[in-house]
This record gives C-alpha cells, structure tokens and sequence, in this order.
C-alpha cells in the first residue's frame, strides 16, 4: 500500500508564498532602485512645483532610510504612496514599500494589509501588482482551511483573482466551482489533466475521454465524455474566466457580476445540469468565506476601467 505524503502545514504554506514573492522579486531583476532625484523625476521639479520638490525630497530620504531600517521607512513611504499628487512618486513609493517588505517580512506596519490591497489595486506595473498580491495572500494564510484544502487555495488564488479582475467576475464563485468541481484539485482531471472546472473538449482540442454524471430528466446518468486537457491550471483558470466573461449565455449573469449571489443564481441553471448545483456552490462561499476577495477584485476592475 502507498504511504500518501504528510498534508501541508499552515506554517509551510506561509513560508512557500513568502519564499515564492522572494523568488519573483529576484526573477524579475527588482533591486534596490537608485536614488530617486534621479533625471527621471527631475524635470517637473525643475518646472516649479513646490508639493513636487517636497514629494521627492521625503521619497529620496525614505528610500535611503529603508536600506537601514525598512520598519522606519515604511509609514513615510505608505503616506506618499497613498497620499502624494504625483503619480511616478506614488508608483515609485509603492515599490520601495515592496522592497521593504521583502528585506524585513516581519517588519510591524499598522494597516499593512490595506496598503498593500492600495498597492495590488492601483500599481500600474503588473510586475510590482503581483508582488503585493503575493505578499496580501501571505498575510491571509492563517485564515485559509488547513491542510491540503488550504494548500489547494493557496495554489490558485493568484490566478484566480488575477483572471477575476481581468475579466469582472467574482473569485468567490469561481473558487468554489474549482472545490466542487475538482474535489479540492484531488480529481483525476484536475490532477492528470489541469482542468479543474470540468470543461468538455471540442473535437479539435486535447482531450481525454472519462466517466461522469449528466442530471437529464430529472435524474443522474452516468456516461462518458471528452473533457478538455490543459497544459497548466493557469491555463484552466484563464479559459474559464474567458468563457464566464464572453459567452453570451452568461450575458445575464456578468451584468450582476459584483454581488455573487445574483450572479451564481443567474449562472447556474446554464452552467451545470445538476439542479443542486447554485445550492452546492453557495453552501462552498459560504463556509470557506470566499467571498472575502471580491471586494479587492471588484477595486481593482474598477481602478482598471477609471484608467
């Protein structure tokens, strides 16, 4: 008999996204930025904006504040980051506040968790918008369930919220369809195959046919059925936002995106054959409280459109 591996602890599932926004800091060639009076940020400066002048003079004296005490330099850096008039100052502001986080990880900021939903909404670099996400769910590990249900969320929440935003759907829901329609990511398709949501395969597409059951006259049928095979979970992920988000079945569905009830209650009797299905879906938001993301999805879509 095959001993299964031990499940994941919390503390190992904290210590892989911190280790994994470590990571992507050093893929993507972040360092410690030069000094910011710097040409870049000059020459409104030399235009005559006096707010301008102090903007830069509190960013430089932050930044070189944060190469010796990150703790310190963070409520100076969060100020210009949400307050400034400057745009390149609050972008620039947000990314020093992100290298501090990544030198001092433990480092005590009251209010830590808004500034970086503040960062993940409005950073207009998507390199520095998946850093403040990454370190945000590292936050939120503790509230996450234990186990490998917890390490099945922490694995697709990124995508999902990303795809979520993109595309103006509620991540509560399409969480809680992966749960159900994956068994928490332990199904042969999800596990074989990335598809997590049970999609079918056109007759173009890579497929694997298997088992399931079909709800039709008002009973369960078993049968089989090609169902689509993804060459990553992103790609699953992505595909099934694409569908949420342009299929015209769903019209009804996306234009009462924002309160997940409404679009569940819309989505479902198109979506899946099982009459129980809304009901199963909801029961999942509910539990897990995965509700919790939409309001930062919902920000940021709506950040996105502003712009």
């Amino acid at each position: 008999m095959t001993q299964r591996p031990p499940l994941p602890s919390l503390r190992s599932i904290r210590a892989s996204f911190t280790v994994l926004a470590i990571a992507a800091l050093c893929l993507l060639g972040a360092e410690v930025l030069a000094p910011v009076g710097d040409a870049s940020l000059e020459p409104a400066t030399q235009a005559g904006s006096p707010t301008r002048s102090v903007d830069i003079l509190l960013l430089d004296y932050a930044q070189r504040l944060s190469l010796q005490t990150p703790e310190a330099a963070l409520p100076v850096l969060t100020d210009l980051a949400r307050g400034s008039l400057e745009d390149d100052v609050r972008q620039r502001a947000a990314v020093l506040i992100l290298d501090c986080i990544t030198r001092s990880p433990n480092a005590a900021l009251a209010g830590k968790g808004a500034t970086l939903r503040y960062v993940y909404v409005t950073a207009e670099d998507e390199q520095v918008r998946q850093r403040a996400l990454l370190f945000l769910l590292a936050l939120q590990v503790d509230e996450l369930p234990e186990g490998a249900q917890g390490a099945f969320l922490t694995a697709i929440l990124p995508q999902v919220l990303n795809s979520a935003r993109k595309h103006q759907l509620p991540a509560s829901v399409t969480l809680a369809q992966a749960v159900l329609e994956s068994g928490w990511g332990r199904s042969r398709l999800a596990r074989e195959h990335n598809n997590l949501f049970g999609v079918k395969a056109g007759a173009s597409q890579a497929a694997v046919t298997m088992a399931t059951r079909e709800h039709r006259d008002g009973e369960f049928l078993q049968t089989h059925s090609r169902f689509r095979s993804f060459e990553g979970v992103d790609q699953s992920i992505e595909h099934h936002a694409e569908l949420l988000a342009g299929d015209r079945r769903y019209a009804g569905a996306r234009d009462v995106w924002s309160d997940w009830p409404s679009f569940l209650a819309k989505l479902a009797p198109t979506y899946a054959t099982d009459p129980a299905y809304a009901k199963n879906i909801a029961r999942l938001v509910e539990r897990y409280e995965l509700d919790r993301w939409d309001g930062l999805v919902q920000a940021g879509a709506v950040y996105d459109s502003a712009g």
